[in-house]
């Protein structure tokens, strides 16, 4: 028979509980399992006791903690783990299969006689049967009757059995749905609010604001893709939905949709934003409990530290524009221009919060644009080349002399480039004409870049 032993207290109600204490430490490594697709969440209605208990917990959680951070959750995955191997267990020892076995043979054994066969030979055969032929008949008989009882047995137990599994299976579903909606909870307290606030400070007059173009990608799970579409929305004209407006003194107005957006659990917003102010202005980004008031938070807050690199900072005039100041023209050895380097320099300015110096390493959100003329017959092969490494992006070709605008996705075919040596994009080939190639460093990818112009074949 198989050990019904169930490492849980079927007996204990099945309620859930939220702890940032980690999860204790497995003996053994768990292999590395194969991740799927993440399924879309599901609703799961919270008693006003429940979402008290999230609301409480969200306020605890300190996402400086890294080490928090790393185990948060873990406990609620340790339950569900050593349930998993509980449950997988008593299906692995099942021996209900004895029992059809023994009714298999069962089966064989009275195939294997019959009593017609006796009779077929008349009514005076029968009775010159000898007696040892019918007490080998009667033996067999006997023999199937004990086989009948002993399955009849079997079964008596294995329905104890089966009733004391379905008690236990009836728990385990208690148990599945509580440790289900224990990590819907986790989800809903870690879930934060994003929001762009501008704030007034002038004490006597109004400001005026203008969003001239904007660029938006969310949410994904990949920072290249996430990173690349959020350019795609930035450059292209027909998705642009400019704003404006004004603040008097102390007012205030949340930039992304008026009042900041959910972040769902491990996800990336990315977000490229133009603005334009008449005069100084508070610009803060913030990330705070999915219910508090942003005016509140964004007064009480704490100012975070700047991150190892100092890019966080206000940098004056900062789109940078070249103009090649040659025209190309079937060039016999390859022109090339490299951007986002070290050797040219980065953007450099303040941190308003600390007064300290930033510098934009990679110039992030930098817009570049590099003029230059093509002249000649030939058609000119225009190329970009991701030498730092892989690279996702968007960038526009402007032909000035056509007036034609060319939005290019940078690859086109894949979600990124550069992961092999010596692979390029080629832009276009372009005839004789005054052109502008517009972009600016994607969020996550490899710099530095290389603009190459070289003759066709």
């Amino acid at each position: 028979m198989a050990d019904n032993t169930f490492n849980f207290d079927l007996d204990a109600p099945a309620v859930p509980t939220l702890t940032l204490d980690p999860a204790p430490a497995a003996e053994e490594k768990a292999a590395p399992v194969q991740q799927e697709a993440p399924a879309p969440e599901a609703q799961v209605n919270l008693t006003p006791e429940e979402q008290a208990m999230v609301d409480q917990f969200a306020e605890k959680i300190d996402i400086t903690n890294s080490q928090q951070v790393l185990q948060y959750g873990s406990a609620c995955q340790k339950k569900i783990g050593d349930f998993s191997e509980a449950a997988l267990s008593k299906v692995s020892t099942k021996d209900l299969g004895e029992v059809g076995d023994m009714i298999t043979d069962l089966i064989g054994e009275l195939k294997s006689f019959d009593a017609n066969e006796e009779q077929q030979k008349g009514i005076l055969g029968f009775f010159k049967k000898t007696s040892n032929s019918i007490e080998q008949l009667k033996t067999r008989y006997d023999s199937a009757d004990k086989n009948v009882e002993r399955i009849k047995a079997k079964l008596e137990d294995h329905q104890v059995v089966l009733m004391k599994d379905i008690a236990m299976l009836d728990k385990m579903y208690e148990y599945n749905l509580v440790y289900f909606k224990e990590l819907t909870m986790y989800i809903l307290a870690g879930k934060k609010k994003l929001a762009v606030m501008l704030k007034n400070t002038d004490n006597l007059r109004p400001v005026t604001y203008k969003v001239t173009r904007s660029g938006v990608a969310g949410f994904n799970y990949d920072y290249m893709r996430d990173g690349k579409n959020s350019q795609k929305e930035y450059f292209d004209d027909s998705s642009q939905k400019p704003q404006d407006g004004k603040l008097g003194f102390g007012r205030s107005h949340e930039l992304l949709s008026g009042r900041g957006i959910i972040l769902p659990t491990d996800k990336l917003y990315t977000a490229t934003i133009d603005l334009h102010f008449d005069k100084p202005v508070e610009v803060s980004v913030l990330m705070c409990e999915t219910k508090s008031d942003l005016e509140l938070f964004n007064e009480a807050a704490a100012i975070q530290p700047m991150d190892e690199h100092p890019l966080r900072g206000t940098f004056e005039a900062a789109d940078w524009n070249y103009t090649l100041k040659k025209p190309v023209n079937a060039p016999e050895k390859p022109l090339m221009l490299e951007l986002a380097t070290s050797q040219e320099g980065y953007a450099k300015g303040v941190d308003a919060t600390t007064g300290l110096p930033a510098e934009n390493y990679g110039n992030y959100g930098v817009i570049y644009k590099v003029n230059f003329t093509v002249t000649g017959k030939k058609p000119i092969s225009f190329i970009l080349n991701p030498i730092g490494g892989p690279f996702a992006g968007y960038g526009v070709l402007e032909n000035k002399t056509k007036g034609e605008r060319q939005l290019l996705a940078l690859p086109e075919s894949t979600v990124c480039v550069g992961t092999k040596i010596e692979e390029a994009i080629e832009l276009g080939k372009l005839k004789a004409g005054e052109y502008s190639f517009i972009w600016s460093p994607p969020g996550a990818s490899n710099l530095p870049v290389q603009l190459i112009w070289e003759k066709t074949e």
